[in-house]
């Protein structure tokens, strides 16, 4: 994934000195469903999750935003509905920003620009991604690129292997994957048993990332995906 062409840190600094900054705990509420939009978030540490309720009262994640990420701007922006719940999964610390403040400092401030752009398409570009996997790969294919994802993005080094240092539930990756939990499980002990991940403390450990990959690309392709 491309990086802004500068300093982050401080571009989310310029965001923090706009807004109002709040430090949340885990498991509160930002935001709920609503046709109105008036404010967009920026993460300054901790995680949010956006998710939205089944029928049957059961939570499906649909997105994960971390350190240095922007969420609801696109609504913010375009004045759309708001159509997922978001909440964080640890104690965080959010910017809430309201979209005349943003827009003005997007006026002023070229930085703050690059920044809301880059952001509105690296979400594009992932959510055409997803979309792509979705249709042409397996579901294990797709299970192993998430590991990897994930591994790249919370990995830690640990006794030889990659620690993915964030407890992701085999509920949240199905989420994640719009995939059922058992399939999830399946695939889990597969992996497993071929000695490619093992679980520490309720943490995934990838032994090889390299090897990971091979075993993925060795799996079925577009003309082969099986369910």
């Amino acid at each position: 994934m491309i990086d802004l062409p500068y300093d982050i840190d401080n571009c989310f600094k310029k965001l923090a000195s706009i807004g109002q900054r709040n430090t949340y705990p885990k498991n509160r509420i930002i935001s709920s469903p609503n046709p109105v939009c008036d404010y967009c978030y920026a993460v300054l540490s901790g995680q949010v999750i956006g998710f939205e309720y089944t029928n049957t009262g059961t939570e499906i994640d649909f997105v994960m935003r971390d350190k240095n990420m922007l969420f609801l701007e696109t609504e913010a922006l375009l004045e759309k509905p708001i159509a997922l719940y978001f909440k964080t999964t640890k104690e965080s610390e959010l910017v809430s920003i309201d979209r005349d403040t943003l827009i003005r400092a997007m006026k002023e401030d070229f930085e703050i620009t690059m920044l809301v752009t880059f952001s509105l398409a690296k979400k594009f570009d992932h959510s055409l991604n997803e979309n792509r996997k979705a249709i042409l790969y397996s579901t294990m294919w797709r299970l192993c690129d998430l590991l990897a994802r994930l591994a790249i993005n919370y990995g830690k080094a640990y006794d030889g292997k990659i620690m993915i240092a964030e407890k992701i539930s085999q509920q949240t990756m199905g989420n994640l994957l719009h995939i059922n939990r058992i399939t999830v499980i399946r695939h889990i002990s597969e992996l497993k048993a071929a000695g490619l991940i093992e679980q520490i403390n309720g943490y995934y450990c990838i032994r090889s990332i390299k090897k990971l990959d091979e075993y993925r690309e060795g799996l079925d392709y577009p003309q082969r995906k099986q369910r």
